[in-house]
Protein backbone atom coordinates (compact mmCIF):
# COMPACT_ATOMS: atom_id res chain seq x y z
CA UNK A 1 0.00 0.00 0.00
CA UNK A 2 0.76 3.63 0.33
CA UNK A 3 3.22 4.89 2.88
CA UNK A 4 5.20 7.99 3.64
CA UNK A 5 8.65 8.15 5.22
CA UNK A 6 9.05 10.94 7.74
CA UNK A 7 12.65 11.56 8.71
CA UNK A 8 12.94 12.43 12.36
CA UNK A 9 16.47 11.41 13.23
CA UNK A 10 19.56 13.57 13.29
CA UNK A 11 22.28 13.74 10.69
CA UNK A 12 25.18 12.05 12.50
CA UNK A 13 27.87 13.50 10.22
CA UNK A 14 26.61 17.04 10.80
CA UNK A 15 27.09 16.70 14.58
CA UNK A 16 30.46 14.90 14.56
CA UNK A 17 33.09 16.78 16.54
CA UNK A 18 34.94 19.16 14.22
CA UNK A 19 38.28 20.59 15.46
CA UNK A 20 38.18 23.42 12.90
CA UNK A 21 34.75 24.51 14.17
CA UNK A 22 36.08 24.35 17.73
CA UNK A 23 38.92 26.73 16.91
CA UNK A 24 36.79 29.07 14.79
CA UNK A 25 33.92 29.42 17.28
CA UNK A 26 36.23 29.81 20.28
CA UNK A 27 38.20 32.48 18.45
CA UNK A 28 34.95 34.28 17.55
CA UNK A 29 33.86 34.14 21.22
CA UNK A 30 37.30 35.07 22.58
CA UNK A 31 37.71 31.80 24.50
CA UNK A 32 41.10 30.12 24.79
CA UNK A 33 41.44 26.38 24.32
CA UNK A 34 42.49 26.04 27.98
CA UNK A 35 39.13 27.44 29.15
CA UNK A 36 36.28 24.99 29.70
CA UNK A 37 33.16 25.99 27.80
CA UNK A 38 29.90 24.78 29.26
CA UNK A 39 26.77 25.16 27.19
CA UNK A 40 23.01 25.19 27.44
CA UNK A 41 20.86 25.08 24.33
CA UNK A 42 17.15 25.81 24.25
CA UNK A 43 14.42 28.35 24.72
CA UNK A 44 14.98 30.59 27.74
CA UNK A 45 12.05 29.57 29.95
CA UNK A 46 11.34 28.55 33.53
CA UNK A 47 11.00 24.87 32.58
CA UNK A 48 14.51 24.85 31.07
CA UNK A 49 15.69 26.16 34.45
CA UNK A 50 18.55 28.39 33.26
CA UNK A 51 18.28 30.44 36.48
CA UNK A 52 19.23 27.32 38.47
CA UNK A 53 21.98 26.69 35.94
CA UNK A 54 23.50 30.09 36.73
CA UNK A 55 23.67 29.20 40.43
CA UNK A 56 25.28 25.86 39.56
CA UNK A 57 27.76 27.62 37.30
CA UNK A 58 28.60 30.09 40.08
CA UNK A 59 29.56 27.09 42.25
CA UNK A 60 31.69 25.74 39.39
CA UNK A 61 33.47 29.10 39.15
CA UNK A 62 34.17 29.03 42.90
CA UNK A 63 36.26 25.88 42.40
CA UNK A 64 38.78 28.03 40.49
CA UNK A 65 38.11 26.30 37.19
CA UNK A 66 38.83 28.43 34.17
CA UNK A 67 35.41 28.29 32.57
CA UNK A 68 32.74 30.12 30.61
CA UNK A 69 29.07 29.36 30.06
CA UNK A 70 27.23 29.97 26.80
CA UNK A 71 23.44 30.07 26.69
CA UNK A 72 22.19 29.50 23.17
CA UNK A 73 18.56 30.44 22.70
CA UNK A 74 16.07 33.17 23.38
CA UNK A 75 12.79 33.40 25.23
CA UNK A 76 10.60 34.93 27.90
CA UNK A 77 13.02 34.34 30.80
CA UNK A 78 15.82 36.37 29.18
CA UNK A 79 15.30 39.48 31.35
CA UNK A 80 15.35 37.42 34.56
CA UNK A 81 18.46 35.57 33.33
CA UNK A 82 20.26 38.86 32.63
CA UNK A 83 19.30 40.10 36.10
CA UNK A 84 20.57 36.90 37.73
CA UNK A 85 23.86 37.06 35.80
CA UNK A 86 24.34 40.56 37.20
CA UNK A 87 23.31 39.55 40.73
CA UNK A 88 25.83 36.68 40.71
CA UNK A 89 28.52 38.89 39.12
CA UNK A 90 28.93 36.54 36.16
CA UNK A 91 28.89 39.19 33.41
CA UNK A 92 32.42 38.25 32.27
CA UNK A 93 31.76 34.51 32.42
CA UNK A 94 28.37 33.98 30.77
CA UNK A 95 27.65 34.52 27.08
CA UNK A 96 24.03 35.08 26.08
CA UNK A 97 24.32 34.12 22.44
CA UNK A 98 20.78 34.13 21.13
CA UNK A 99 19.78 31.70 18.41
CA UNK A 100 21.86 30.17 15.64
CA UNK A 101 21.18 27.99 12.61
CA UNK A 102 24.63 26.42 13.00
CA UNK A 103 24.33 24.73 16.40
CA UNK A 104 26.57 21.81 15.35
CA UNK A 105 29.61 24.11 15.15
CA UNK A 106 28.91 25.39 18.67
CA UNK A 107 28.72 21.85 20.06
CA UNK A 108 32.28 21.33 18.80
CA UNK A 109 33.38 24.45 20.70
CA UNK A 110 31.86 23.20 23.97
CA UNK A 111 33.30 20.79 26.53
CA UNK A 112 30.02 19.87 28.22
CA UNK A 113 26.33 20.73 28.36
CA UNK A 114 24.41 21.39 31.55
CA UNK A 115 20.61 21.11 31.39
CA UNK A 116 18.86 21.21 34.77
CA UNK A 117 15.41 21.26 33.13
CA UNK A 118 12.44 20.76 35.41
CA UNK A 119 10.65 18.87 32.62
CA UNK A 120 10.69 18.39 28.87
CA UNK A 121 9.98 15.78 26.24
CA UNK A 122 12.59 13.90 24.25
CA UNK A 123 15.63 16.16 24.21
CA UNK A 124 16.97 16.68 20.71
CA UNK A 125 19.91 18.52 22.28
CA UNK A 126 20.74 15.33 24.23
CA UNK A 127 20.87 13.33 20.99
CA UNK A 128 22.90 15.94 19.11
CA UNK A 129 25.37 16.49 21.97
CA UNK A 130 26.05 12.78 22.37
CA UNK A 131 26.81 12.61 18.66
CA UNK A 132 29.33 15.42 19.22
CA UNK A 133 30.90 13.47 22.09
CA UNK A 134 29.97 16.01 24.78
CA UNK A 135 29.65 15.27 28.47
CA UNK A 136 26.01 15.95 29.31
CA UNK A 137 24.72 16.82 32.78
CA UNK A 138 20.93 16.67 32.86
CA UNK A 139 18.16 16.64 35.40
CA UNK A 140 17.16 13.08 36.27
CA UNK A 141 13.55 14.29 36.16
CA UNK A 142 13.77 14.40 32.34
CA UNK A 143 12.82 11.16 30.52
CA UNK A 144 16.12 10.15 28.95
CA UNK A 145 15.32 7.02 26.96
CA UNK A 146 18.47 5.30 25.73
CA UNK A 147 21.71 7.21 26.16
CA UNK A 148 25.46 6.63 26.24
CA UNK A 149 26.16 6.11 29.92
CA UNK A 150 29.76 7.31 29.71
CA UNK A 151 28.61 10.72 28.39
CA UNK A 152 25.27 11.34 30.11
CA UNK A 153 25.11 12.09 33.82
CA UNK A 154 21.59 12.41 35.26
CA UNK A 155 21.47 14.43 38.50
CA UNK A 156 18.41 15.00 40.67
CA UNK A 157 17.12 18.56 40.94
CA UNK A 158 16.79 17.85 44.65
CA UNK A 159 20.60 17.82 44.90
CA UNK A 160 22.36 21.05 45.87
CA UNK A 161 24.12 23.36 43.44
CA UNK A 162 27.38 22.30 45.11
CA UNK A 163 26.61 18.62 44.41
CA UNK A 164 25.94 19.46 40.75
CA UNK A 165 29.22 21.38 40.63
CA UNK A 166 31.24 18.55 42.20
CA UNK A 167 29.71 15.98 39.84
CA UNK A 168 30.42 18.16 36.81
CA UNK A 169 34.01 18.82 37.95
CA UNK A 170 34.56 15.09 38.41
CA UNK A 171 33.86 14.38 34.74
CA UNK A 172 35.25 17.45 32.98
CA UNK A 173 38.60 17.64 34.77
Amino acid sequence: GKYQIISNGINLEKFDFNPDNRLDIRKKLGISNSTLLFGNVGVLTKRKNQIRLLYIFKKIMQTKLRAKLILIGDGPAKTEIISTISKLKLENDVILFGTTSNIAAYYSAMDAIIMPSSHEGLSTVLLEAQTSGLQFFISSQVPLGNYLTDLVHPISLEETDEYWSKTINKYVN
